[in-house]
Formats: C-alpha cells, sequence, structure tokens
C-alpha cells in the first residue's frame, strides 16, 4: 500500500536531496520554506514549482507490503516514480514458528472474549467472566448437598434483572453454561491443531480464527 507521509526537494536527477516527513502513517505539511544543508537556497516552495533551475518539491510516499502483521523491517530504497518519491520497506519474513505461535496467542485471546462475554439461554443473558463461573461452581455444590424441592436462588442476570430459579433450572443453566464455556476451549484446540498442520506461512494467514465461535 503507498501511504503519503511528506514531501521531497529533488535535483534535476530527480535524486531526494531533502525531505519532511518519512515515517510510516506519519503526514507533514509542506515546508515553507526550504534550506539545503550547504545553505544554497532559501525558499518558499509550492508543491510542483520549480524552485530554482535545480530543484522542485514533490510528494513523498511510502510503500508498505508486509507479508505479515509481525514482519520485521530489514530495509528501504528510495525511488523516483510518477513525478513522486517514492520510499519503498523491504520486509523479512517471520519464520514460520514463530507466526504459528503470534496466531495461536491470537486465537487464545479471542476464545478469552468469547468465553467471557456471556451467554443467552431462553432469551436471558448470564455473564460468563470467571468470577461468575466460580458462582456457579459454588452454587452447583450447594444444590448438591440441598433439598431440591425446596431449593431456590434469586439469580441476577447479565442485563440486571432477577430470575427466581429452582434446583432444577440453575443446574441447567449451570451445565449449559459450563459446556459452552468447554466449547470455547475445544474451538481453541481445533485452530490450534489446525495452525500445526501448516506447512507455510500463507496457510496459516488463510485460516478463520474469527468465525464459527460457540
Amino acid at each position: 500500500m503507498l501511504f503519503h507521509t511528506g514531501y521531497s526537494l529533488i535535483n534535476n536527477s530527480n535524486t531526494e536531496v531533502q525531505f519532511w516527513g518519512n515515517a510510516l502513517g506519519v503526514n507533514v505539511s509542506m515546508p515553507e520554506s526550504v534550506r539545503l544543508s550547504n545553505g544554497d537556497i532559501v525558499l518558499s516552495p509550492m508543491l510542483n514549482v520549480n524552485l530554482s533551475e535545480d530543484y522542485r518539491l514533490v510528494e513523498r510516499w511510502i510503500e508498505s507490503n508486509p507479508t505479515t502483521e509481525i514482519d520485521t523491517k530489514v530495509g528501504e530504497t528510495v525511488e523516483f516514480r510518477d513525478d513522486k518519491i517514492v520510499v519503498v520497506y523491504d520486509y523479512q519474513v517471520p519464520d514460520i514458528g514463530v507466526f504459528k505461535n503470534h496466531i495461536k496467542s491470537k486465537v487464545a485471546t479471542k476464545r478469552w472474549e468469547v468465553e467471557v462475554g456471556g451467554i443467552t439461554i431462553d432469551s436471558v443473558n448470564y455473564a460468563t467472566d470467571r468470577e461468575s463461573q466460580t458462582k456457579y461452581t459454588a452454587i452447583a455444590v450447594a444444590i448438591s448437598q440441598a433439598d431440591p424441592v425446596t431449593w431456590s436462588i434469586n439469580w441476577k442476570t447479565n442485563s440486571g434483572t432477577f430470575a427466581m430459579l429452582n434446583a432444577a433450572e440453575m443446574t441447567l443453566i449451570i451445565n449449559t453454561i459450563l459446556q459452552y464455556i468447554q466449547d470455547c476451549f475445544n474451538k481453541e484446540y481445533e485452530l490450534q491443531q489446525e495452525i500445526d498442520a501448516c506447512t507455510t506461512i500463507e496457510q496459516v494467514m488463510a485460516i478463520d480464527y474469527n468465525s464459527n465461535w460457540p
């Protein structure tokens, strides 16, 4: 992709002499004045207007086309192209093992987001964060030790409303939530297996780890 990042002063050979703005994603305004390091000229230029017989100001762009999101920038080349200066970034693709681990960490983050994001059961949303998971486990133990006929709980849902639930209803909810959480981990495991089976970075990049979660 091409990114406009500033302006360059070029000579008659279309060679960059001086520039303003050279970082990817950092743009600058056209300089109000130009002075060469040797003090040759001091002018107030306008874009694409000759500053003198030897210099003119053109746009400066960066061309950045990494293969992956963790490519390492190893160098750059400066080209004169289409009446502009284009700085082409050169990248080194990571080792496939490193990239696999990077994607696995993103899969784990996605699993966490889905896992703790809540679940809707019979049109009621229940929390599934780690604190709530601990509470569900404690309630399941309490139910197992209580009279299932008389046991009940006034449970606050994720929407802020309360639901009066008996032992059978709460047990069903808890079991559904626990299965949901396990399904999230099963999905993460399946994706890890799919990543491990890849032999190229392109295959890893083709894996959709954002869709089809529980």
